[in-house]
């Protein structure tokens, strides 16, 4: 037997060295995948030069150390070790606190008055910027109420002011501007309607038997359906309009399964890559089914949300068209998602969505507060505004004076509205784009028209496109005096539409799933095409 043992640790040895070789390139078990994102790391090629210098295998050492086999396992547990033992992680961006509460340290910092640094040099480059957006809100909401359209500022709760009895200590820093009081107090002087979601959650935290953020989370729970319907019922009020309420059942606390379906709950927990769950049993989080009580004099307000991450679980959790109409959201400004649609917001009608809202909401958490509107503001109020020869102009003087590109200079002029002189200082600009309210009108004359509406919808799953979309070009097909849509049957669009697909077949080679994604992606260049021959066709008739 004893001669025996050094045989088995010498298996048992081999067995822990090749196992990962066997897993990489023989043989695959599913482990738990690393939460997070990772540089990847492209398996280098082998030159004489690169191996000569060096260079091969620093890469080649990368590339391993990234992608041996089970390397979820020790990774996992060399961070259960360090968070256990002495209380550390390598995730840079969270905080440890005290019962197992876990912060974004942005957030920290910001509670404590330092996070300012890291965006300016001082308070008055703070402010100055703070003002600065303020003025784009107000000036692009005395835009939009001339076209009925409202404008809301809403404020993501706060983890660190509901819950900043489990925070780490750490020094004040008194020196610095607390970005939300001041916002709030230009708010109030500009008149710009605002919800700080941390104010309602400490009103009604004590009657609700749950953390309306959980300890392990970054973001809010099921606690975000009181949220949203606080955000509703202040939206009715500021637009004078009622809508539908939001009512939830009796809540159930989470099981092993419903924990396990709502693993967003804890986001930041999971971002630690820890080899054993936590116990949330101190903690326990709850749900409820929802009912939407909606009554006679309610209305279904059309609705465009532009923020951030926030909005991903009322997504999960609440039917929003049972609230509200053509509900949209542009996920920091950047990709616009209707439905199970995700497209860039460079590649959408961008005033055509916008004129379609009857209320715009814009949001974010406090420390994105100096960035509040992620671009919306601005180039709302820029699209809005001016005319095309105007804007032609602005270009034209800052490509020549900088020497930069048209795309460039049309970004420059997105981030700074004081590029354009008519935009300047705090008054509502009286200028207008003559295209944009000539696009207001006819879509005002479409919806206004069942019937033309009716015949629309109809239509739109052929090109592919949302309610708004297809709307958004029968009104730029009225404004362009382009053939429109409404005077052409179902049928006769499913014949040309069909007949395009075959042609794109033909011509790329390609088979009829292909075929319609190209068409679906560039139906904006194809319509006017589809238009012509219906239009051929009808004459022939």
């Amino acid at each position: 037997m004893k001669n025996r043992i050094p045989i088995i640790l010498f298996i048992f040895l081999m067995a822990v060295v090749f196992l990962p070789l066997g897993q990489e390139f023989l043989f695959r078990f599913e482990t738990k995948p690393l939460n997070g994102k990772w540089n990847h790391v492209e398996k280098p090629k082998l030159q004489y030069k690169s191996f000569i210098a060096g260079e091969y295998q620093k890469e080649i050492e990368k590339y391993v150390s990234e992608n041996y086999g089970f390397n979820e396992i020790p990774v996992r547990f060399y961070n259960e070790l360090i968070w256990d033992f002495y209380g550390k992680t390598y995730v840079d961006y969270i905080v440890r606190g005290s019962d197992g509460w876990i912060f974004n340290k942005d957030d920290v910092k910001s509670y404590y008055g330092s996070y300012q640094h890291k965006n300016f040099k001082n308070n008055k480059q703070a402010t100055d910027a703070y003002d600065k957006l303020t003025s784009s809100i107000y000036k692009l909401r005395g835009v939009l109420n001339d076209y009925g359209i409202g404008l809301v500022v809403f404020v993501t709760p706060n983890k660190c002011k509901l819950y900043s009895q489990y925070l780490p200590e750490w020094e004040f820093d008194t020196t610095t501007v607390r970005t939300l009081d001041y916002f709030k107090v230009r708010f109030d002087k500009f008149g710009i309607p605002y919800l700080d979601m941390t104010e309602v959650f400490k009103a009604i935290g004590d009657t609700i038997p749950f953390p309306l953020i959980g300890p392990g989370g970054g973001h809010w729970n099921f606690s975000c359906v009181y949220g949203i319907d606080s955000l509703l019922q202040f939206v009715g009020k500021e637009t004078d309009t009622k809508i539908a309420r939001i009512r939830c059942g009796k809540l159930e606390p989470y099981d092993k399964k419903t924990e396990k379906d709502n693993i967003a709950d804890y986001d930041s927990e999971g971002m630690l890559n820890l080899v054993f769950p936590r116990n949330h049993k101190r903690f326990r989080l709850y749900k409820s089914d929802m009912k939407y009580i909606s009554r006679p004099s309610c209305v279904k307000p059309s609705m465009l949300f532009v923020g951030n991450s926030f909005f991903w679980r009322p997504l999960d959790l609440i039917r929003f068209d049972s609230i509200v109409s053509n509900c949209r959201f542009w996920y920091y400004n950047n990709t616009a998602f209707c439905g199970k649609k995700a497209i860039p917001t460079s590649e959408i009608d961008y005033i055509s969505e916008i004129l379609q809202s009857d209320c715009i909401v814009t949001f974010c958490n406090e420390i994105q507060l100096h960035e509040m509107t992620f671009g919306f503001a601005n180039k709302a109020l820029v699209e809005l505004c001016v005319p095309d020869s105007i804007m032609e102009r602005e270009i034209l003087n800052l490509c020549n004076r900088h020497g930069i590109t048209r795309e460039d200079a049309t970004r420059w002029i997105y981030k700074n509205t004081d590029n354009i002189p008519e935009l300047r200082g705090d008054r509502i600009p009286t200028i207008r784009n003559e295209r944009t309210v000539l696009l207001f009108e006819a879509i005002k004359n479409i919806k206004n028209d069942r019937i033309w509406l009716d015949d629309l919808y109809k239509i739109r799953n052929y090109f592919g496109k949302t309610d708004t979309e297809i709307v958004g070009m029968e009104a730029n097909n009225l404004v362009k005096k382009q053939p429109l849509l409404r005077d052409y049957d179902i049928l006769m669009c499913k014949k040309q539409y069909e007949h395009m697909i075959d042609s794109i077949e033909n011509i790329f080679k390609c088979d009829s799933a292909d075929a319609d994604w190209y068409f679906r992606k560039h139906s904006n260049e194809f319509t006017p095409l589809i238009l012509s021959k219906m239009e051929t066709d009808r004459d022939h008739q």
